[in-house]
């Protein structure tokens, strides 16, 4: 509902985690995701091999996830998060001058033996043979429907 409510506030613009970085004195700004990212092992392996690929990428740590479509959303949030808080569905658009990339998802699952090729692959943009497409943005995010339901504090649910 964070989201939700700050695209409301910000007539539909939201700015990522990485963005806030980089603003002076505020290089250590994190949000829910970033926070547990920064810990988790296997996000930390995948973030040094984007640094050695390439550091102009956009960092999962910090980068707002959206997919090409509705279907994708759809499967990878009933995966992700199956029957967890209720999670909305909502039409976004990147902002001119926001970095972007697409990564197919499919190559984080794996072992821990496999992390390092994976992130590998994962950063160079390749594809699996069932590829799960997500595209993370660093940047400016537009919400076209931030005036209607879900958006908005405490806006009631139609």
């Amino acid at each position: 509902m964070l989201l939700l409510n700050n695209a409301f506030l910000a007539e539909g613009i939201i700015a990522t985690i990485s963005e806030f970085r980089r603003v002076p004195g505020l290089e250590n700004a994190t949000g829910a995701y970033a926070m547990r990212a920064g810990m988790d092992p296997k996000e930390l392996v995948w973030e040094e091999t984007r640094k050695q690929v390439d550091p102009n990428l956009p960092s999962r740590n910090g980068a707002l996830y959206v997919f090409d479509s509705r279907e994708i959303a759809e499967a990878v949030g009933a995966k992700w998060f199956g029957a967890e808080q209720p999670r909305h569905l909502v039409e976004a658009r990147v902002v001119n001058g926001s970095r972007v990339f697409k990564a197919d998802t499919a190559w984080l699952d794996c072992v821990p033996a496999d992390w390092q090729q994976n992130s590998a692959r994962y950063w160079a943009g390749d594809m699996t043979a069932n590829p799960v497409p997500e595209i993370l943005v660093d940047g400016r995010v537009y919400f076209p429907g931030w005036q209607n339901p879900p958006f908005g504090r405490f806006r009631p649910q139609n």
